[in-house]
């Protein structure tokens, strides 16, 4: 039976992600299936092709000095280390032998809503949308968008597949990796696959565990960001079962809040991140010496 690894959007927090990926490597252990969303999804891809190691820190370090450029925001952010990293995980991701990568996106599918996501009002309606998120009211997320979840080795003329599920190939991968991380409060340029308004992942699955409950996976391992109960997202309404359709959940989580080491969703300090990203693999290492101990 297969391990399935769903990993946690949260921005710089997903620099922990990375670490424990990297650590997960180190030890050869490897998924058959990633889900990623958000700031999470390249170092998944990334590990999806035996690569989480290669780049590592430095991928976050990177992040960090093009966000401090003057003038730059959180998307020149993510578009630079897009435009840079996604080459070695595009060389090898849709190859045989590499493992199943999914990544989730909100698609927005009201009018309304596209005007506001796509212009210049989409600070506000992202501000609007905290507020909300801090209340557990989703009602705008429920009637706007649709979650997305696209698939490296998804087959297009598979009569009985899901709608909500859509291929990821070289073609779309950076629009797809770029569209899942855009949070409406903090990201200027707009995102579109393929000519269609999406947003962000954690306004409907940005903790993509589900997603990955169709495959005959034996357990999957969710990497979490934060500490406390996760949820499937930020409007925090659906927790994160230890089963969930039918496939045993296991966490990995953070031992400590990430602010306290110097990272936050979109702050952060070298030092920081340099911690965080060690925390995660030392957490990593922790799980992998209890498992080969209980065996």
């Amino acid at each position: 039976m297969q391990l399935g690894i769903a990993c946690e959007s949260g921005g710089f927090r997903c620099v922990f992600v990375h670490g424990v990926l990297d650590a997960l490597e180190q030890h050869e252990i490897r998924a058959a299936v990633y889900a990623a969303a958000s700031a999470s999804v390249l170092p998944a891809a990334l590990a999806a092709v035996g690569h989480a190691r290669a780049p590592g820190l430095a991928y976050w370090y990177d992040a960090h000095d093009v966000r401090m450029r003057e003038g730059n925001g959180m998307s020149e952010m993510v578009l630079a280390g897009i435009a840079k990293y996604s080459p070695l995980a595009e060389a090898r991701l849709f190859e045989p032998g590499a493992s199943r990568l999914i990544v989730t996106a909100s698609e927005v599918v009201d009018s309304v809503a596209s005007e506001q996501t796509q212009g210049a009002l989409a600070s506000r309606a992202g501000r609007e949308q905290l507020l909300k998120m801090a209340r557990g009211d989703d009602s705008w997320a429920a009637d706007s968008l649709r979650p997305v979840a696209f698939d490296s080795h998804c087959n297009v003329d598979d009569p009985s597949r899901d709608e909500r599920i859509e291929v990821l190939t070289r073609d779309n991968f950076r629009e797809v990796a770029y569209a899942s991380t855009r949070m409406l409060h903090a990201w200027r340029v707009p995102a579109t696959i393929g000519d269609r308004p999406f947003i962000d992942a954690s306004y409907t699955d940005g903790f993509p565990v589900r997603s990955l409950a169709r495959f005959e996976l034996h357990s999957v391992l969710a990497i979490a960001t934060g500490i406390g109960e996760p949820y499937s997202n930020l409007y925090r309404r659906e927790n994160i079962a230890r089963v969930m359709g039918g496939v045993n959940v296991e966490l990995i989580a953070p031992h400590v809040e990430l602010k306290e080491l110097g990272v936050d969703f979109t702050t952060a300090t070298r030092e920081g991140l340099a911690a965080a990203y060690q925390h995660g693999r030392d957490v990593a290492d922790g799980w992998v010496a209890a498992h080969r101990g209980a065996r």
